[in-house]
């Protein structure tokens, strides 16, 4: 199994007027690289959504997703967008497919859905590349910060990911307020993996591999990956 777990896919900019307009995604640390590297086809490509009942936002951002891996150079046959009205085909599209994005978003309204359809069991049937985002990404872990509590989440991994989080400046934020000694409280006893907005996780064979500005935090010491 082969796994990215990032902060955010990068694959939008805002104009002036605060628009979102689709770009093409960066490979200053070889996320474009081994998104094409670790994608084992290029048949279909699924955006799993984070509220499976939200179809107007989660077609919104598939689209710029979609046209974002357009712009990439990653161009697939088909296009599948994840949610409440396709999940009774569950299985026959994640075994078809060769790259699948789970959305950002709320880590509790996904972690529902994710338990709703076991996806756990879904992923594991599929040979495709995984890029979670944010709370798709932190949803992967045995456990979830859906802070500031732990909750159960897939399992495909023992790590608990802390997304857009800050290390240089050393900022945490949340709902505009700055957590970051709380959530160094939260490491005591465990250990907390941040990632900044612009990093990943590559997680292949079992071996996981820090890209860009990751830190360990574990009882209120917080080092770079």
């Amino acid at each position: 199994m082969q796994i990215i777990l990032a902060s955010s896919f990068n694959n939008y900019a805002k104009d002036s007027n605060g628009k979102k307009y689709p770009i093409a995604i960066s490979d200053e640390i070889h996320l474009l690289t081994n998104i094409k590297i670790y994608t084992p086809s290029f048949n279909n490509v699924i955006m799993v959504a984070n509220n499976p009942a939200d179809f107007e936002t989660t077609d919104y951002y598939a689209n710029l997703l979609f046209q974002s891996l357009k712009m990439s150079g990653l161009i697939f046959k088909n296009e599948i967008v994840f949610d409440n009205r396709n999940k009774d085909k569950a299985k026959e599209i994640f075994s078809k497919a060769g790259l699948i994005f789970l959305s950002g978003g709320s880590v509790s309204i996904q972690n529902d859905f994710f338990k709703e359809i076991s996806i756990g069991e879904l992923l594991k049937i599929s040979d495709a590349l995984i890029v979670g985002g944010s709370a798709g990404a932190m949803n992967l872990c045995q456990i979830v910060l859906c802070y500031p509590d732990f909750i159960k989440g897939v399992g495909l991994l023992n790590e608990i990911i802390v997304p857009h989080f800050d290390g240089k400046n050393k900022v945490y934020e949340r709902n505009g307020k700055d957590e970051y000694n709380n959530l160094l409280s939260l490491s005591v006893g465990r250990e907390l993996i941040g990632i900044d907005e612009y990093s990943y996780l590559l997680l292949v064979d079992g071996e996981l591999k820090p890209f860009g500005s990751v830190y360990r935090i574990n009882n209120k010491i917080c080092r770079r990956y």
